[in-house]
């Protein structure tokens, strides 16, 4: 028997009611042992049965698969744990691509988990390959066949084969044939294809019961897994209300004197509080609004990889980088030799000297690498090569282990801290206290890995991972939150910002003069603002996007012209690195259209050297080798993209650091592109990123809030008419870059030019006229420069908070 129990009150939920007429032994499957923890003390308490336990269901398969079908299969499968399977693929990837870069290899295998959890049939598997752009996607039927040729299980391996085994059997389950047992599927935000075909196997011989949000389910689409589990509901059970919940207590302001606020209101407060960050997860910097010493919290706490990043980071010097910079060669044997030298050292140091953790770091190291050796062994080949550390540094953080620290400061507690994640243990009988800063999304929709015609095909085979559904829940737990004793801690822009609060019916709101107060004191460079924006100023898409994001900050760079940045002789900047690159990608395709490896590295060497002896840099011999190599990859992810429209387009014409000519010649603007595509009739524009930081959400760019894109295409001579593609290219992940095309001028019969190009890049359409977008543009950047020509005193005020982390006067402004 299946049930879904929709549920409409948490606490009713948790009182187990629904599971007290149960005389069977009781099993709640969770997904993960952190929940199974927050659920172990409403279990003991509300049930009396002895039987009554909470597993893991990774746990939960691996005990059903050494009493069930690996006991009566014929084929006796080999279960892999993920590290395992990575050095195993991971080895695999490298034999057949040598050349491509570490970061592929993890989206190849993240690809092909993911269609996995999907089917376990070889051909709808491959079905959904042929839908995947990128020759390298193709490489996941290679995992697929090598699983099968070697009997390798994985976890969605072992969902199907435990499936099966329970339609065969259809008697209770292997680890308990003489009784009846009943399981409760319980905290899963997300069930894939096979875990729901798992969970209907097991209905036909165990009650099975999955609790889930009457409200979340009546918002869910056949998109979701719990569709797919209970198809629909005649349920006609009235729907809360925002206005059921009545007025709420909230306190708002900005960040820095949320602590201050919350101190007050409670100072007379002698009750027990736990304090709620509305996020999945917590930081230290959410610990450090509550002002309180006598709390307790349980906080992820990374002992061990800040260990292993250094190990790394010495044997990759001292084995790879060396190496490559000196006669003599190494390879995995010297390696392994290193390792248990330094072990040994380690081990004989006094107890109070050595370090525990670099031990285990050290044994891992030396374990893993000798695996790699015995599966290099068979190829003949132990040589070394900065893949190899990238591998053994991504299993070796799968096996450490993961700490949560439960920090007790002061001499009793009041209170502890949680997050949305710890839902199950927050109580209606305490004093609770949600946080919401800008910092903290539980509303967010996570961007879909799948391209559109992938999305559709997969629908039809089984439950999509969707953000909004996530979201969904998150806000369930939030109302659940709200309707007990609570208090709203909220930072005032959040508040303001997000439309999901603007339902509640709050009580007034606490007014702001201590946060005026606190600015006007801090104001120390205030009185320092005499100097007003010159009307000869001449506007670049930086220099207006800094004033937007904070006058301040315009201010001490343009008008007063402050030299702001440190000029070290040791090391290259990120900023310097992305020069280098965009130099390269650019000398590189004037004089080739097709790879040469050997070229490639003489123009990435000569380019480096050439900026090194320009700035008067002196980089020692690991930061050399260390820098060319990170140069190189991301010079060679531009370069090979761009090479994809030359494999199509004869004519391609490729423009770098492109100087427009303006549109309107009295108007005083600047701007170079970074690349001006031409081919034919059409054009397109990308400007170069390092990393996904820099590049703009798809609300930030339609919303102007990122300015850049919008300027060269309103300020310059560029024919709209021809623009086919515009937007940002990330060099460091290709699939992270934003780039639009115009479907109206890439036609079926001429879209193939950059058809390449535009999947790889996962391009979207353009679907509205760009010439609306500009004109409402222009009036926005009217107001602004005039605005800016209005400013006296240069306020302090960034647009967003995370401007502050990357402002070069960020040591000298009050707003720190």
């Amino acid at each position: 028997m299946l049930d879904v129990v929709l549920w409409k009150s948490h606490e009713d939920i948790c009182s187990l009611d629904f599971l007290k007429n149960e005389n069977n032994s009781i099993e709640f499957i969770c997904p993960n042992p952190e929940l199974a923890d927050e659920l172990r003390p409403i279990v003991q308490k509300e049930l009396t049965f002895s039987q009554a336990k909470t597993v893991t269901i990774s746990n939960f398969i691996q005990r059903e698969l050494r009493s069930g079908p690996q006991v009566e299969s014929s084929v006796k499968y080999r279960f892999l744990s993920k590290s395992e399977i990575l050095l195993h693929l991971g080895l695999l990837w490298r034999k057949a691509y040598p050349q491509a870069p570490e970061y592929l290899f993890l989206k190849v295998y993240t690809l092909f988990s993911e269609l996995r959890s999907f089917t376990l049939d070889r051909n709808l598997f491959l079905e959904a390959l042929e839908l995947c752009s990128g020759d390298h996607f193709k490489m996941a039927l290679s995992f697929w066949d090598y699983f099968e040729k070697n009997n390798f299980m994985d976890e969605q391996k072992a969902y199907g084969v435990l499936s099966e085994f329970y339609w065969d059997k259809k008697t209770s389950l292997s680890s308990f044939s003489d009784n009846l047992k009943t399981y409760v599927i319980w905290g899963f935000d997300y069930l894939s294809g096979l875990q729901i075909d798992l969970i209907k196997a097991m209905s036909e011989s165990s009650n099975v019961f999955v609790p889930f949000p009457l409200e979340v389910y009546e918002e869910s689409s056949f998109y979701d897994w719990i569709r797919w589990v209970l198809p629909s509901n005649d349920s006609s059970d009235e729907q809360l209300n925002f206005s059921d919940y009545g007025p709420l207590e909230v306190i708002s302001s900005e960040k820095e004197s949320l602590g201050l606020k919350l101190k007050n209101y409670l100072k007379d407060c002698g009750e027990s509080i736990d304090f709620i960050i509305a996020d999945d997860k917590m930081n230290y910097s959410d610990i450090n609004i509550i002002p309180f010493e006598n709390i307790s919290f349980k906080h992820p706490s990374d002992l061990f990889s800040p260990i292993l990043e250094e190990e790394i980071k010495k044997l990759y010097e001292n084995f790879f980088i060396r190496t490559s910079s000196e006669t003599e060669e190494y390879d995995l044997g010297d390696l392994e030799k290193y390792l248990k030298e330094k072990l040994q050292i380690e081990i004989l140091k006094e107890d109070t000297e050595k370090s525990f953790r670099q031990i285990k770091v050290l044994c891992l190291l030396m374990k893993n690498f000798t695996k790699l050796g015995e599966l290099l062994d068979i190829e003949g080949n132990k040589k070394l090569d900065s893949y190899f550390f990238y591998l053994i540094k991504s299993i070796s953080e799968l096996e450490l282990p993961r700490n949560f620290s439960f920090p007790l400061i002061g001499n009793s507690t009041i209170g502890k801290i949680k997050s949305l994640k710890q839902f199950d243990s927050i109580e209606s009988k305490k004093l609770n206290v949600l946080i919401v800063t800008d910092e903290h999304d539980p509303f967010k929709k996570t961007e879909d890995i799948f391209s559109e015609d992938l999305y559709s095909f997969l629908s039809a085979i089984g439950p999509l991972k969707r953000g909004s559904l996530n979201s969904e829940i998150n806000k369930s737990k939030i109302k659940e939150i709200l309707k007990k004793r609570s208090i709203l801690l909220i930072e005032s822009s959040a508040l303001n910002n997000e439309p999901f609060w603007k339902e509640f019916a709050f009580n007034e709101i606490i007014e702001k003069k201590q946060d005026k107060k606190i600015s006007k004191s801090r104001n120390y460079l205030g009185k320092k603002i005499k100097k007003e924006l010159i009307k000869e100023f001449v506007w670049s898409p930086s220099s207006l996007q800094i004033f937007y994001d904070c006058p301040r900050k315009f201010y001490f760079k343009y008008v007063e012209g402050i030299n702001h940045r440190f000029s070290p002789k040791e090391h290259l900047g990120y900023d310097q690195k992305g020069i280098i690159e965009h130099k390269i990608i650019g000398a590189y395709l004037s004089k080739f259209r097709i790879w040469n490896d050997k070229e490639f590295k003489s123009i990435v060497e000569k380019t480096l050297n050439d900026h090194l002896n320009e700035k008067d840099i002196t980089l020692d011999i690991f930061d050399y080798k260390r820098n060319i190599l990170e140069i190189e990859n991301f010079s060679r992810r531009g370069i090979s993209s761009l090479l994809m429209m030359g494999e199509e387009v004869n004519d391609l014409g490729l423009s770098f650091e492109f100087e427009p000519q303006k549109k309107f010649k009295d108007k005083k603007v600047k701007g170079v592109i970074d690349l001006l595509v031409e081919s034919g009739d059409g054009q397109g524009i990308l400007d170069f990123k390092r990393s996904k930081g820099g590049i703009p959400t798809i609300k930030e760019f339609l919303d102007f809030n990122h300015i850049q894109i919008w300027f060269y295409l309103s300020n310059f001579d560029i024919d709209l008419g021809k623009l086919k593609f515009f937007g940002f290219l990330n060099l460091e992940d290709l699939q992270s870059s934003l780039i639009y095309y115009r479907p109206e001028l890439l036609d079926s019969s001429v879209q193939n030019e950059f058809k390449k190009f535009l999947k790889e890049t996962k391009a979207k359409k353009w679907d509205s006229l760009i010439s609306e977008n500009i004109n409402s543009y222009l009036n926005f950047e009217k107001k602004l420069i005039l605005k800016s020509y209005n400013e006296k005193k240069f306020n302090a005020k960034p647009r967003l908070k995370k401007i502050c982390n990357f402002c070069e006067y960020k040591n000298v402004c009050e707003k720190q």
